[in-house]
């Protein structure tokens, strides 16, 4: 049978065990923001990261649903797999912890035939519905990091009835030693901010990238847009996907395992005025050491009842240094979005090293390394913190950001990544790496998954069955499919009250049986309101491909056909709609 592995060598996830506090979340009810609020695993170089976080995490994520023994629950010709109840430690793979369990459904025909997984998390949320579905060909390995597989995410708004995260992403053999890597992901920002409405800040994501199993080196690019609604922003210029992007990139990469060099070159439209390429950010990035911290935005403050304080006050903490934070709970817009501002200084991204002690609006380069102006101390995961009259608030980290160790450019440009450099389209005239053609909006047309969960049992996987405590829904339970805890002649995988003799099923997963629920229906999601197939995306100049072809693959041989995949020609400006171009429209550039 395959098996999943998480991505090795790319991005690893560490966390940190939570600190003691005089408040007590466990004192409050589990409904109330402390503990509903998100949490985020972010990268600071998070356009570089774009082919790797959502895959690593959630193949992180579902290894921990025993698929493996569970695969063709109680299947027969007749009868499909049976869907059975998980509950998985979310946090440890930097997912949003949400602690109620999802369900799970896998199939395989034979031993050799490709595994089809679904996965709904969180089935009894109010606020989203979190479906998964992957098929594997073939497991992702030391050798190929990406697998020979489809992973299709979709995180869809309850009460707004909207899509708010779709990734779809396929890895295939594209020569005998290549895998070729896509990527598309559409992000509504309130994912991030949760002080936004949907529909205010949207992003999308195209990824294309090649490969070499033998050399363990690849290349690509990644094609970012940030779309802001005309009502929230005096710059905006439409949504996704046929709006102008306030800012559109293209960040190209060339790696090996240790090291991506990347450059990206950025567009910015204001007031409807599109800017020209220009290079916004060079660097070499080591991709195993990082140092963290928390953004003033990844906090969040809640009273003695676990809701969010939402008035302003400044004090003083200390941290598990022993040094002394200040700070100040504010609302830096005035509308309700808090942040909680702590001392910042001009630190290395490097290693985190303050270069400048003194808090600077732009801090300047340094030897090539990237610096920034970011905190230069955090309070710790539900700590207490006082206002100036003594009342106590819990403080919850809701965003870690990672900052992975930007290097001297020497180790970019040794003989070894200067070839590889080369081979991804690097040469004197040609202002950094090539820009390849990556997936648009098209990309996500009829990949859907269903809304609705199948009906399970009781919960088979539960990574919390030795943490009971850290387990307020299932207390740590973990059942036998075929055992009959309840002796009620309802078997454990069939049994969604697998302790109760008197109750058995409950379809919608709202914990109550279907013999006394007036309505077992569940949310269902028109994805039409989604799909935007004939849409036409505008095009800047740092998104533009070029053409030239680009020999030889990553230790391909001379003449590999690598790149001919790319030879698509542009369309002239005001090229009509269902061209050759890719159905876009080019704006404001020349071919």
């Amino acid at each position: 049978m395959s098996r999943l592995l998480t991505l090795s060598g790319i991005f690893v996830i560490i966390l940190s065990a939570p600190s003691l506090a005089d408040l007590n979340r466990d004192d409050m009810a589990k409904d109330k923001p402390v503990w509903t609020d998100h949490w985020l695993s972010l990268i600071h170089q998070f356009q570089v990261n774009i082919p790797f976080n959502q895959l690593n995490k959630h193949l992180c994520l579902i290894s921990q649903t025993n698929y493996q023994e569970y695969t063709n629950l109680n299947s027969s010709n007749e009868t499909p797999a049976h869907a059975y109840l998980t509950n998985v430690r979310e946090r440890d793979c930097g997912i949003d912890m949400y602690n109620e369990g999802g369900v799970v459904q896998a199939s395989q025909a034979s031993p050799s035939s490709p595994i089809k997984l679904n996965f709904w998390r969180s089935p009894s949320s109010e606020r989203t519905r979190n479906n998964i579905e992957v098929e594997v060909f073939e497991e992702a390995s030391q050798e190929n990091i990406f697998g020979i597989m489809n992973l299709n995410i979709e995180i869809i708004g309850l009460l707004s009835n909207k899509m708010l995260l779709k990734w779809f992403s396929t890895s295939e053999e594209f020569t005998e030693e290549t895998i070729r890597y896509q990527v598309a992901e559409y992000l509504d920002g309130v994912l991030i901010d949760p002080t936004l409405e949907p529909g205010q800040k949207e992003e999308f994501y195209g990824v294309d990238i090649l490969y070499n199993t033998d050399t363990g080196t690849g290349f690509g690019s990644i094609i970012s847009k940030f779309f802001r609604s005309t009502s929230y922003s005096s710059f905006g210029g439409g949504l996704y996907p046929s709006g102008t992007p306030i800012v559109s990139e293209a960040t190209n990469v060339a790696f090996d395992d240790n090291h991506i060099y990347a450059v990206r070159t950025r567009d910015l439209n204001l007031s409807g005025n599109l800017g020209s390429e220009a290079v916004a950010y060079e660097a070499c990035i080591n991709r195993s050491q990082y140092w963290t911290y928390v953004p003033a935005f990844g906090y969040g403050v809640y009273d003695e009842n676990g809701d969010r304080v939402t008035t302003e006050f400044i004090g003083q903490t200390t941290n598990s240094s022993g040094n002394t934070i200040s700070f100040q709970w504010t609302d830096v817009s005035g509308e309700g979005d808090f942040y909680l501002v702590t001392p910042t200084a001009c630190r290395s991204l490097k290693d985190g090293q303050v270069l400048y002690d003194t808090n600077l609006d732009t801090c300047p380069s340094s030897n090539g390394s990237g610096i920034a102006d970011l905190p230069t101390g955090e309070i710790s995961d539900l700590v207490t913190i006082e206002d100036a009259s003594g009342n106590e608030y819990l403080v919850r980290q809701l965003v870690e950001r990672r900052a992975y160790s930007e290097v001297d450019m020497a180790v970019c440009e040794t003989t070894a990544f200067m070839e590889l450099r080369e081979a991804a389209g690097e040469d004197a005239g040609s202002s950094g790496l090539r820009t390849v053609k990556t997936p648009n909006h098209s990309f996500f047309e009829n990949t859907w998954i269903e809304t609705n969960t199948p009906p399970s049992g009781a919960v088979l996987a539960n990574s919390w069955k030795d943490d009971a405590d850290r387990d307020p829904v299932f207390s740590g339970n973990e059942f036998l499919p075929l055992d009959d805890a309840d002796s009620d002649g309802t078997l454990n995988f069939q049994d969604a009250f697998p302790l109760d003799a008197e109750r058995n099923t409950d379809s919608d997963y709202d914990g109550i049986d279907d013999a006394e629920d007036s309505d077992t229906l569940q949310f269902s999601f028109d994805h039409s309101s989604f799909s935007a197939s004939n849409a036409t995306e505008v095009i800047t100049r740092s998104m533009v491909p070029r053409a030239t072809p680009v020999t030889p693959c990553p230790g391909g041989s001379e003449g590999s056909i690598c790149w001919d995949v790319e030879q698509i020609p542009l369309c002239p400006p005001g090229g009509s709609q269902g061209s050759i171009c890719w159905n876009f429209e080019l704006n404001e550039i020349s071919p």
